[in-house]
């Protein structure tokens, strides 16, 4: 890959908000041609609202309602979800 545009694939990132830091150390891994890494199984609400585009609060919303199900707390008390079942939300449209 050129050098020109790994500059501005960073570029973008950088300016990027709503990219998740491990989608940014896979495109880092990939640019550098290594393998990326693995995306955790669990993700946080915060984590949630970010792959929805849409705020925590929605999110709590659809717990509350039974749409999404946490399947574990941390110690401090924080949501844990499946992200594959965040992800059939997104591919149902239902967010």
């Amino acid at each position: 890959m050129r050098r020109q545009t790994t500059n501005v694939i960073e570029t973008v990132l950088a300016g990027d908000p709503t990219v998740s830091e491990h989608q940014r150390e896979s495109i880092a891994a990939i640019i550098n041609d290594k393998t990326p890494p693995l995306e955790p199984m669990l993700v946080k609400q915060n984590e949630v609202a970010t792959i929805l585009n849409r705020s925590r609060q929605y999110v709590w919303r659809l717990q509350k309602q039974g749409i999404l199900t946490p399947v574990q707390l941390t110690p401090n008390g924080h949501a844990l979800f499946r992200r594959e079942e965040v992800m059939q939300l997104v591919n149902q449209a239902v967010a």
